[in-house]
């Protein structure tokens, strides 16, 4: 069962998956990471745990706290140069969000011919997505 972090500004969204479907999802504000713990009383144990932070240090020391008594190590998700199919065209590649990376490499996955992906959350991004990757 792999349970899926995605820390942004406003929210924590999660979800625990087990290969066919979401079998429990939820959010809770991000200033109140505390509100996890309680939220995931009763979670069977991922066998991994994969984050998308961009809400900074702070927030990501919390959710490491909150996951402490699972055995599974936190995977976190930094975009790099290239990946999955992916070519990340920023000079530093760990400044592109790892919401908006793992959303180019879900849309490879999905649409090789290329295309154009849009992320509406606290900020609205939009990115180009070509043919070969880039």
């Amino acid at each position: 069962m792999i349970l899926a972090i995605d820390a942004g500004n406003t929210r924590i969204k999660w979800g625990l998956h087990d290969g066919n479907s979401w079998l429990s999802k939820g959010w809770v504000v991000s200033t109140d990471v505390a509100g996890l713990g309680d939220a995931w009383k009763g979670l069977a144990a991922p066998d991994r745990i994969v984050v998308s932070n961009v809400a900074g240090s702070r927030l990501a020391m919390q959710i490491e706290e909150t996951c402490k008594g699972w055995p599974a190590k936190i995977q976190w998700i930094v975009a790099v140069e290239s990946q999955c199919g992916v070519s990340n065209g920023y000079d530093i590649p760990s400044q592109l969000g790892s919401d908006r990376w793992a959303a180019l490499i879900a849309a490879r996955a999905i649409a090789p011919e290329g295309c154009v992906v849009i992320n509406a959350g606290t900020a609205m991004t939009v990115d180009a997505l070509t043919a070969d990757g880039v």
